[in-house]
């Protein structure tokens, strides 16, 4: 995993909050697909604290410098 890193890139798509429920407790998340200048693609998820922080800022179609979360590879049961 790294541990510095910075995207700047445009959100090309927000999705809204998904809400959950089970044996391990409660939470929320939202995420959104991003483009780099170079035409590169990555989806970006901010889950409780940070959903809550960001949902409302984050516009599609803007560009954002984002750094500072944990980067790891797609789990694909989540992800198509």
């Amino acid at each position: 995993f790294l541990k510095h890193w910075c995207i700047v890139a445009r959100v090309t798509k927000k999705n809204d909050i998904k809400r959950w429920s089970n044996a391990k407790g409660e939470g929320h998340l939202f995420s959104m697909d991003l483009a780099d200048a170079q035409g590169g693609q990555i989806r970006c998820t901010f889950f409780k604290n940070a959903c809550d922080r960001y949902f409302d800022i984050v516009e599609e179609g803007h560009v954002y410098e984002i750094s500072g979360g944990t980067v790891k590879n797609a789990n694909r049961q989540y992800s198509s």
